[in-house]
């Protein structure tokens, strides 16, 4: 006789930004390091609270950033790591 296999649910759960980086400020701070300099992608700004995350947790930890920077606009690749369609070596089937 045949049975349905049983319902599984499944969801994912993901640390917020803030979250993620006061961890990432934590553990540099907790080896020693305390010159952070960070440069942040555009989208780490509009998804949550990834800068100010960082400035919260630094804050906190009685530092400041050496320097806080962003990359040119145009200078990064929204979707994928690899090169781009025209930077690929031509390959013949």
């Amino acid at each position: 006789m045949y049975e349905p296999p049983a319902q599984v649910s499944f969801f994912r759960m993901r640390a917020s930004y803030r979250s993620e980086t006061f961890k990432v400020v934590d553990q540099l701070v907790s080896n020693g390091i305390k010159k952070i300099a960070v440069v942040y992608h555009r989208r780490f700004i509009r998804q949550g609270n990834g800068l100010t995350g960082v400035q919260q947790a630094m804050k906190e930890k009685n530092i400041a950033p050496v320097a806080v920077a962003k990359p040119p606009p145009g200078n990064h690749k929204s979707r994928g790591g690899g090169p781009r369609q025209s930077q690929r070596p031509n390959r013949r089937r």
